[in-house]
């Protein structure tokens, strides 16, 4: 039975030796997805909590992902771009650049987006605390066995964004909290 609330969340793809051309931890970087049969279970429906953390997850998720992304690109950039100041003049240098300047003032930041992200993966961490608590008020142990794989993926990417924002304190408390549950469970 475990195996089967397990098998209704994709399981996470660690890329393992694949180079995504920044310096990334593990990141559950999969999003939750819940088959209609899943999302029409009683246990479910009943939860006030695990549709709406499974949501807050995915937008957090995505915000991540995104983040990483242009991190990715940046860094790509500014490879590209010392090649290019040994290789050109400055002055032209200067003047291909301000195009791209002002595109990249119109988006969202890599740092705004991990922001949100971190918040995002707060707050689902909150409600899946909340719901776990009124689970265990009222007897009801249905949806903790995937709980659990929700709740791990949560902290262990919002340690990852702290990371990636050069957080170390909140990432070190972070990462501490999740070897903790971890040595709890297992």
């Amino acid at each position: 039975m475990q195996q089967d609330n397990a098998a209704m969340f994709a399981a996470a793809s660690s890329h393992e030796g694949e180079d995504c051309g920044y310096n990334v931890d593990f990141v559950y970087d999969t999003p939750i997805y819940i088959e209609e049969a899943y999302a029409n279970h009683r246990g479910v429906q009943q939860s006030e909590t695990v549709l709406p953390s499974i949501i807050i997850f995915n937008l957090a998720l995505a915000n991540h992902l995104v983040a990483i992304q242009m991190k990715a690109k940046q860094q790509q950039y500014s490879n590209k771009n010392i090649n290019n100041i040994n290789s050109q003049d400055v002055d032209s240098h200067k003047n291909e650049n301000d195009d791209d300047e002002e595109e990249a003032d119109e988006l969202p930041s890599a740092r705004e987006c991990l922001r949100k992200a971190a918040q995002l993966y707060k707050l689902s961490v909150q409600l899946q605390k909340n719901g776990s608590q009124r689970q265990q008020r009222a007897g009801s142990q249905t949806t903790r066995s995937y709980g659990k794989l929700l709740f791990l993926s949560c902290i262990n990417n919002l340690g990852n964004t702290y990371k990636l924002m050069d957080d170390e304190r909140s990432e070190e408390k972070t990462y501490k909290k999740l070897l903790t549950i971890l040595m709890y469970l297992y």
